[in-house]
């Protein structure tokens, strides 16, 4: 059941703040995501210790129905991510990493998860492995998927908020920001560099001067 609320906390992340995609497509992944999961639910369900030898045959047809549904809504999620969800990523000028980042995460999402699918079919599907060891593949798996995917949206995610708009360069640059303190009194403004130039230098000190003269005037000059 927790893999409802990480797993469509996963895509949330990929469709919204790296590929900005709509709101539409972003709630059309998470309705794929949760119906694939809840048709894996159903097909873990379907148990046969306990049942009935009569209705053994029925509860594993049904298993593998839900396991087929559950496929073709994962079908559907991965299509979408990568049409419709990597064209949103790659529309964003203002972000050049973004489609960098999502081509990476969404490739690691893609081999990582469709291990899942095999994972059942051999442990539940055709009861290859012991109870024991399913659980423990699927433990494997499930924090194998979460570290690797936090630690490269922790990583990479960032470094796309201090690149200059409409960079096309993969390295971070800084955007200077204009403060009062490179203005200087008398209109006079610093140059690219940080310093005044010679004329702005002389300019001021003409002004300075002119100041002076008309505050003291001729009395203060005849004191």
């Amino acid at each position: 059941v927790q893999w409802l609320f990480t797993t469509n906390i996963t895509l949330y992340l990929l469709c919204v703040s790296i590929a900005n995609a709509k709101i539409r497509v972003t709630i059309f992944v998470l309705v794929c995501n949760s119906m694939m999961i809840l048709c894996g639910l159903l097909a873990a369900s379907m148990r046969t210790e306990g049942v009935d030898q009569s209705a053994v045959p029925r509860f594993i047809i049904s298993r593998w129905v839900y396991w087929v549904c559950g496929m073709m809504f994962y079908v559907l999620l991965l299509s979408v991510l990568n049409r419709a969800v990597r064209r949103a990523a790659n529309s964003r000028r203002s972000r050049p990493l973004n489609a960098a980042i999502f081509n990476q995460i969404f490739f690691v999402l893609c081999l990582g998860w469709s291990l899942y699918p095999f994972a059942w079919t051999v442990t539940e599907g055709f009861s290859a492995l012991s109870f024991r060891t399913e659980t423990y593949t699927f433990c494997v798996l499930d924090l194998g998927n979460k570290i690797i995917f936090t630690v490269l949206f922790l990583i990479r995610v960032p470094q796309v908020k201090h690149l200059l708009p409409g960079a096309n360069l993969g390295f971070l640059t800084e955007v200077k920001q204009p403060c009062l303190a490179d203005e200087v009194p008398g209109g006079d403004t610093r140059n690219e560099f940080g310093s005044m130039t010679p004329q702005e230098r002389k300019g001021r000190r003409n002004r300075n001067s002119n100041r002076h003269n008309s505050v003291t005037g001729p009395e203060g000059l005849r004191g």
